[in-house]
């Protein structure tokens, strides 16, 4: 099971017959984080969207236990740990993209809504094009922009290719050369 939230892709694993959580991660950026510092964030992050859908989710945390998670309204989703966040039919970009905006006109909410309603249809969806469904959403209920399956494309490239890159850190400044611009000016007294 999976949700999104401000770009940030939460997941958990759970096992219906020991009612209890196998895993909680999240990804943010295209890298996934799962060290145990994390581990309370996504917690809360999951009862927080639980609350919202009226569900009394309880994680009781305990250090290198399962997480207990007692209530029977959580869906279990069976999650093979690859590269796809969800089973199902791989779809190219402009595929993906001409059903997101189908479903977007056709008046789905969030993008977490979005991303179920595609996986319910057995369409797999990657953690790169979930991050790009963020941002088509956000771009869609954008009153300044109209949004087209170009755009929708290019989000899903871009989405893809920030993904592949093999490091996301920022490029270092070049160093500032000194002359007489950047010279402080004499006060005048």
């Amino acid at each position: 099971m999976s949700f999104v939230e401000d770009g940030t892709i939460y997941s958990m694993k759970y096992d219906a017959s020991k009612e209890t959580v196998q895993s909680l991660s999240m990804i943010r950026y295209g890298q996934e984080i799962t060290n145990p510092s994390v581990i309370k964030e996504i917690a809360a992050c999951f009862q927080k969207w639980a609350r919202r859908r009226g569900v009394a989710l309880i994680l009781e945390l305990k250090a290198n236990e399962h997480i207990k998670v007692p209530f029977e309204n959580l869906k279990p989703q069976s999650n093979t740990a690859n590269e796809s966040m969800s089973p199902g039919i791989e779809v190219d970009d402009a595929e993906l993209a001409s059903i997101v905006l189908e479903i977007l006109q056709k008046g789905e909410s969030t993008a977490g809504e979005l991303i179920e309603n595609i996986q319910s249809q057995d369409i797999s969806v990657s953690h790169s094009q979930a991050a790009a469904i963020v941002d088509i959403v956000d771009a869609f209920k954008s009153p300044e922009k109209s949004l087209d399956l170009n755009d929708c494309m290019d989000i899903l490239k871009e989405a893809a290719e920030v993904e592949e890159r093999p490091s996301l850190k920022q490029k270092a400044k070049p160093p500032k050369i000194e002359g007489p611009s950047n010279q402080p000016r004499p006060r005048v007294k």
